[in-house]
């Protein structure tokens, strides 16, 4: 392997753990750990169906439920889960599972992609562990990083949303955090007030 190509997956493998711990800074079921993880054990049991059926290309059908996998990670990891969680969750669920569906139905019992079928034969006998990392490994870490946004509002809406800085007026800050956080089922429908009256009075704290 050349110093470019190291260089290049050691940068992305630093930014991928960097989103998932929030900058470095929440480890384990505080950040985006156990996600990241998960989304990347989905791609290695894609990895592994692949090598049986000698068809790397699948992993294009798993590209959705990907997603799937990780949004629903997301919700066990968080202590507090709101409804605008599950909202979010459902709604990747939903276009997940359509994604690989249409894919899944479209190249089924079909022969290896012609781009897999032709770096197969340029990767020999090393296919398999050059598929593992460039294809299935690469893949999964795309995936989470993409998904992230998403599993970041899953995981912290109630956070963005509901948390004030101390400079806040001490009426607002206790009409609309009792709000918030005594209501979880209803915070989405306050999520705009919330954000509205911070942005005016004060800078958004998330510690």
């Amino acid at each position: 392997m050349d110093i470019k190509r190291i260089i290049i997956y050691t940068i992305l493998a630093a930014i991928t753990v960097a989103v998932a711990t929030i900058g470095f800074t929440k480890f384990g079921d505080e950040g985006l750990l156990y996600p990241m993880l998960i989304v990347l054990a989905y791609f290695t049991v894609f990895f592994v169906i692949a090598q049986i059926v000698k068809d790397n290309s699948i992993v294009d059908m798993g590209w959705g439920l990907g997603f799937v996998f990780g949004s629903w990670a997301t919700i066990l990891v968080t202590e507090n889960p709101t409804v605008l969680s599950y909202v979010i969750a459902g709604f990747i669920t939903l276009w997940g599972v359509r994604l690989s569906g249409r894919l899944i139905k479209r190249n089924w019992g079909k022969p290896e992609d012609f781009r897999y079928a032709q770096w197969r034969k340029e990767w020999g006998n090393k296919v398999v562990i050059i598929a593992f990392f460039r294809v299935f490994m690469i893949q999964g870490i795309i995936n989470f990083i993409v998904g992230a946004a998403s599993y970041y509002i899953i995981k912290f809406n109630d956070v963005i949303t509901c948390s004030t800085n101390d400079k806040i007026d001490d009426t607002l800050n206790h009409k609309h955090s009792k709000e918030c956080n005594d209501n979880n089922f209803i915070t989405p429908f306050f999520t705009p007030l919330c954000i509205s009256e911070i942005f005016r009075l004060s800078p958004i704290s998330f510690n």
